[in-house]
């Protein structure tokens, strides 16, 4: 039988009960949840609802299909995540089987104290090629969300632009390393360096990655920093109420020469508000990129653009 794609890994087997690639069940209850016990993991719902992983040793029900917003399971964004009450389930194929995983680097994160929120690692597995993370909700709405409510005063200095930023220097000031990989050691799966690798698959080695950056005009004999690598406004989760931020997706978090962190804000594809007909469109980017060159953060943007486009030439031909 042929892999379903990634973005049918969870499937219903009734209104209470899901399948997760057929290894695990995800169990709905009336009930708070448990503490982990004999391998489940659960975590708080909605109006009385909890929710649980389990492992199965007898076969599973033939699943079906599962429907949006069925049970009080949303699938979000259209992407292969979703929304298990107060939680996020999220199902990848690793871009390498060598990358540090995101719960390998929640996990270190965990201990340390921020200014802003990350999120608590509730399960995380690994088969069949895929990695299975569960991971807690952060309160507040994503960026592109929050971002066309925000007054000018509540977007800029000292509130969503400027506490992004002083996020971006504390990681860079916490963390060092010698080598461009992710915080374990392992390969850093940053497609902004990877992607032009001479043979079909993506080379993400530290040595190869320091000689993308290096052809860049980046300083590669320093130690190389702690950064997110993917802080576009759909990963970065804005409490009005409270004025804090949150971060998440954190599978590609690793250590960078310093002047990626700045541009990768205006190269990265995925960094505009979802408005392409509005002239704020990417705000967000140009807000972060100018911020951090506030901050001394150079950059090297205009340098790979110019890269970008001799290789997708290149590769044209």
């Amino acid at each position: 039988m042929a892999t379903r794609h990634v973005n049918k890994s969870l499937r219903t087997i009734d209104e209470n009960t899901w399948a997760v690639n057929e290894r695990f069940l995800l169990i709905r209850r009336r009930c708070q949840p448990k503490t982990q016990e004999a391998g489940n993991h659960a975590w708080q719902g909605d109006e009385g609802w909890s929710y649980a992983l389990a492992g199965s040793n007898e076969p599973l029900p033939p699943p079906h299909e599962i429907e949006k917003d069925a049970g009080g399971v949303t699938i979000y964004s259209g992407h292969a995540v979703w929304k298990i009450g107060n939680a996020f389930l999220k199902i990848i194929v690793p871009d390498s089987p060598l990358a540090t995983r995101e719960h390998t680097t929640l996990q270190a994160l965990s201990v340390e104290t921020f200014s802003f929120e990350i999120p608590r690692v509730l399960f995380h597995g690994e088969w069949a090629g895929r990695h299975h993370i569960v991971l807690s909700e952060i309160p507040g709405k994503t960026v592109i969300e929050a971002w066309w409510d925000m007054a000018e005063r509540e977007r800029e200095r000292r509130t969503c632009v400027q506490r992004a930023a002083d996020a971006c220097k504390g990681l860079a000031a916490g963390r060092q390393n010698s080598q461009i990989c992710g915080l374990d050691g392992k390969q850093l799966s940053e497609n902004g360096f990877a992607i032009y690798a001479d043979d079909d698959d993506l080379d993400f080695s530290p040595g190869f990655l320091q000689e993308r950056c290096d052809e860049l005009g980046m300083s590669c004999s320093s130690p190389f920093e702690f950064y997110h690598c993917d802080l576009s406004p759909g990963n970065i989760i804005w409490n009005g109420l409270e004025r804090r931020l949150g971060m998440i997706d954190w599978e590609r978090a690793g250590f960078v020469p310093r002047e990626w962190i700045r541009t990768n804000f205006i190269v990265a594809l995925g960094m505009s508000l979802d408005r392409l007909d509005h002239d704020e469109n990417f705000q967000w980017a140009v807000r972060m990129f100018d911020r951090l060159g506030e901050e001394g953060f150079p950059e090297v943007s205009d340098v790979y653009v110019v890269d970008r486009k001799r290789r997708w030439a290149e590769f044209s031909v």
